[in-house]
């Protein structure tokens, strides 16, 4: 019996958790420090040093600082630094932020935890990068940190049930010191999921409701779910197309009817049509916009996704709750990855969400599959054609004469074949394209992903890669045929 190994990536979420003193005071310490931060950052903007900020440098026109040489707070040189940059872990070297954590912390610098400044200094930088794109031009308004809103551990630093059960492990700007919060409910039940081992710990929010009157704060981490699930004989491919009448195409008959196709309901045209065009005049008109108005529209633009997401949903719920009747989840599901920028079509992703969602609901095997060579490649002899789609959408293969009198059920039927060599051979799965997988050197797949095949370091191929290169190799290589 083959199983495939699935992750799902999600979240732990804390309920009613009780701040301490202590961390009352840890919460002000780091408040403080990144106020006096956005004040040096908005000056910095103000006087025209900064050029540009990036999610990983902030980039200076003219040198950082005199006399900035790359060394470390020790006095070592750095391996990799710019004299016209600062990256996430060299912002902290800056002479003015050093004067900032050192005027407020209590205890000595040399046992401040590097891993948990940085997180702190760059949350407040990740504020200014998009206010730095708004406001190029001289602007009055600086930002209005919400300190009191949540608090954020980017790199980890967050253990969960240590020592005991309802018990968050935090940690704090100095080393080997920790806060220790108890929380009354495990809202999704899915602890157990976490890596309590783990030396780095987790990344996460502590978001504040009661502050510290009440014990109505919350804590969520991203986490991934591991579940083990049976691989059938059959698979079933799912092609999203962009044409309405050929929406979602399956590689067999949907509802005792000759066809496998199902066509975009009218309601979900129209709220795509909605999206779109709200979409569109949210990036047009952005720069004409205010904050106010901004976050107003975009709260009526997430309403509206809200309910094109649910159309979708109940419409691909519809279709394999069929197959679900007709198969009694004795199947497998291989789901079309397509590039849903590359096509401009709004909400297609909502296809695979829902898929995958209803997946994970009825414990049934399912793959991403790489869309490449799907609509073109012969099932016969498996040679590679791509059709002339615009006037006829039927496949003829020049190669051995093979005929389809329709590219997007031969589509379907491509991606059902792919997904299940994958499954099968690969028996690695994920809600999540680009999650990395740890391979070490006696998995069967190091020596196709390793750069160094003879090396014993782990190595962290995302999957789709991994998914691309198996198929490749299986299907696309003259020499495997």
């Amino acid at each position: 019996m083959t199983k495939v190994k699935t992750y799902f990536p999600t979240a732990f979420k804390a309920e009613g958790i009780q701040l301490t003193p202590e961390f009352k005071k840890e919460h002000q310490l780091i408040s403080s420090i990144q106020i006096n931060v956005s004040d040096w950052l908005f000056n910095q903007i103000q006087s025209g040093n900064i050029k540009e900020i990036t999610n990983q440098y902030i980039t200076f026109h003219n040198e950082v600082w005199p006399g900035w040489s790359g060394k470390d707070l020790a006095g070592k040189q750095l391996s990799a630094w710019h004299p016209k940059k600062l990256s996430l872990r060299h912002l902290k070297l800056h002479p003015d932020i050093q004067n900032i954590y050192k005027k407020h912390i209590d205890f000595d610098v040399k046992n401040i935890n590097q891993s948990r400044l940085d997180d702190v200094l760059w949350k407040v930088v990740e504020n200014y990068k998009s206010f730095f794109q708004r406001n190029k031009k001289s602007t009055k308004r600086k930002i209005s940190l919400k300190t009191h809103k949540a608090l954020n551990w980017k790199n980890g630093g967050i253990w969960i049930d240590i020592p005991e059960k309802y018990t968050i492990k935090l940690s704090t700007l100095e080393k080997k010191k920790f806060l220790y919060l108890k929380y009354k409910k495990d809202v999704y039940n899915n602890s157990d999921f976490i890596d309590y081992t783990s030396s780095q710990g987790k990344g996460g929010n502590i978001s504040f409701k009661g502050m510290y009157e009440n014990d109505d704060n919350f804590l969520v981490i991203q986490i991934v779910e591991e579940k083990d699930i049976q691989v059938y004989k059959r698979t079933i491919g799912i092609d999203i197309n962009k044409k309405d009448s050929q929406w979602i195409t399956f590689s067999e008959d949907v509802f005792k009817k000759k066809q496998r196709a199902v066509a975009k309901p009218d309601k979900i045209q129209q709220l795509t049509k909605q999206a779109k065009s709200f979409n569109g005049y949210l990036l047009k008109d952005k720069k004409k916009l205010n904050s106010k108005q901004r976050n107003k529209l975009h709260k009526r633009k997430l309403r509206l996704e809200r309910k094109l997401k649910i159309a979708i949903q109940e419409e691909v719920y519809k279709t394999l709750d069929y197959f679900s009747a007709k198969y009694k989840n004795k199947f497998n599901l291989s789901i079309d990855d397509i590039g849903f920028g590359a096509q401009k079509s709004f909400g297609q992703e909502y296809i695979r969400e829902a898929c995958i969602k209803w997946s994970k609901k009825n414990s049934i095997a399912f793959v991403i599959c790489p869309p490449k060579h799907s609509s073109s490649a012969c099932p016969n002899c498996g040679e590679i054609h791509k059709q002339e789609r615009k006037l006829l959408n039927s496949y003829v293969c020049k190669s051995c004469g093979h005929f389809h009198p329709n590219c997007d059920e031969l589509g379907a039927e491509n991606i059902a074949k792919f997904g299940h060599f994958l499954l099968e051979n690969i028996g690695i799965s994920s809600s999540s394209k680009t999650k990395q997988i740890v391979i070490d050197s006696t998995h069967k797949l190091y020596k196709a992903h390793a750069k160094a095949p003879d090396s014993n370091k782990k190595i962290k191929p995302k999957l789709e890669t991994i998914y691309i290169k198996a198929l490749d190799k299986q299907f696309f290589d003259s020499s495997s045929r």
